[in-house]
């Protein structure tokens, strides 16, 4: 939670170019979120992988 008391959101990407570009607008905040906060996690893909089997991240890219 925010200190504001809303729902953060983790978000779960790799740092390679395309995962970059597509959460890009997100993290620079050049889109409206419509309120939704997001903490962005970079990891590796096999990383990622394991954290989204374990149902740790609330958005993850998979591969």
């Amino acid at each position: 939670m925010s200190a504001d008391g809303k729902r953060v959101f983790t978000l779960g990407h790799s740092p390679d170019p395309d995962d970059a570009f597509m959460f890009y607008a997100m993290a620079e905040h050049k889109i409206d979120l419509r309120g939704y906060e997001f903490e962005h996690r970079l990891e590796d893909i096999q990383t990622l992988n394991e954290r989204a089997m374990r149902a740790e991240l609330d958005i993850s890219a998979i591969s």
